[in-house]
């Protein structure tokens, strides 16, 4: 056979050996999914129409959706500046086209489109594209200081400095996250003080529009 043929066998070999060994480690990882098949279809089944919004009788507009997703998921998930590095990093990887540049704008396209469909989304949906941010960025970049013809050496220091500086504020944002998150429980406070102020069998309205993720035990959503 032909080298061409040959190398395309053993790319073809080599995916169905990577796809079947994450098959594998995903069994591996949740053996629940095969010995309590029906639990996880029955779940599969209710965590699928709830992202879908059939749940909730909401069915997003394809372009619609997209909006939502930009501005719900990218926006806080890869923080603004990465963000707008890596649409222009796009940009460029769909003018030049290479093979890995169309791998990569394929698997981000079809998460995209497929993410933006969902009925209720949040900003951990964008985790995924955190990897193909970063290359479409520094993409873009290196194509621009090889546009300037800079130097191979200032290239190789400058694309990751550059990377650096525009992760640096989703960066601070995580630190600031968990700070927070290390500080005392305000339900904790909020319990002490109704148990200190408010007298027994009193009821306590809630407005769920605004605290609609407060609804847990002593404040139960019925108002009680």
């Amino acid at each position: 056979f032909e080298p061409g043929g040959a190398a395309r066998r053993r790319w073809l070999v080599q995916g169905v050996v990577a796809g079947a060994g994450a098959v594998l480690l995903f069994l591996a990882l949740s053996p629940y999914v095969v010995l309590d098949h029906a639990t996880f279809r029955g779940d599969l089944a209710w965590i699928t129409d709830k992202a879908s919004g059939r749940l909730a009788g909401n069915h997003p507009r394809p372009l619609a959706g997209l909006v939502a997703f930009a501005r719900e998921c990218l926006r806080p998930g890869l923080g603004l500046t990465l963000a707008i590095a890596a649409g222009a990093g796009g940009l460029v990887a769909l003018g030049l086209r290479t093979r890995a540049d169309v791998v990569l704008l394929s698997f981000t396209a079809a998460y995209v489109v497929l993410a933006s469909r969902a009925g209720e989304l949040n900003d951990r949906y964008a985790i995924p594209l955190v990897v193909p941010a970063l290359l479409f960025a520094a993409r873009g970049f290196a194509w621009t200081l090889g546009w300037l013809r800079a130097s191979a050496r200032v290239q190789a220091w400058a694309v990751p400095l550059v990377m650096l500086a525009v992760c640096a504020p989703l960066a601070l944002e995580l630190v600031e996250t968990d700070l927070t998150m290390t500080r005392g429980d305000t339900r904790i406070e909020a319990l002490r003080w109704f148990e200190a102020n408010v007298p027994a069998g009193e009821r306590v309205l809630i407005d769920m529009s605004r605290f609609w993720n407060s609804a847990s035990p002593p404040l139960a959503e019925n108002g009680d």
